[in-house]
């Protein structure tokens, strides 16, 4: 629960900074927890107030740790390949956080917007993962060091 908790929090942390990030760079002096031109940001923006507006996008946000702090743990299964592990992991997180992304309104709900969104979440994916495996190769590679230069 504790672990739950926590990727919540990240979440929400993420999902604020980036809002206020873009409310900054659009240019309108106003805050948008999610894009006003999204589809779900004009439901919301139609259906409900300010406040509630950002409630939705802290739950939504919250969820989006979850996600991530929990697909994680796809990669503590150590009888896998880590080819099997980073597909497993690349197919969960993508299923999941395409829905959260929708809801987040963090794009449209157009074809073009939708394809600009895969490739970015592809090139950021790619990105986390080649990051990811160098720092576990020069892990591996300084344990291994360790058991050559004691056995020595």
């Amino acid at each position: 629960m504790k672990r739950i908790k926590h990727s919540f929090a990240v979440g929400v942390l993420f999902g604020l900074s980036i809002s206020i990030f873009f409310s900054l760079i659009s240019g309108t002096g106003h805050y948008y927890p999610l894009s006003p031109e999204s589809t779900m940001g004009e439901w919301y923006l139609s259906h409900f107030n300010e406040a509630i507006t950002m409630f939705i996008s802290v739950i939504i946000w919250g969820c989006i740790g979850i996600l991530f702090g929990q697909v994680n743990r796809i990669f503590e299964e150590t009888d896998w390949s880590i080819t099997r592990m980073t597909v497993i992991h690349f197919v969960v997180s993508y299923v999941g956080f395409v829905p959260l992304a929708i809801l987040a309104g963090w794009f449209p709900l157009q074809l073009g917007a939708f394809f600009t969104f895969t490739i970015i979440f592809i090139l950021i994916y790619l990105i986390m993962w080649v990051y990811h495996y160098i720092q576990s190769r020069k892990m591996v590679e300084d344990i291994n060091q360790n058991i050559n230069h004691k056995t020595h």
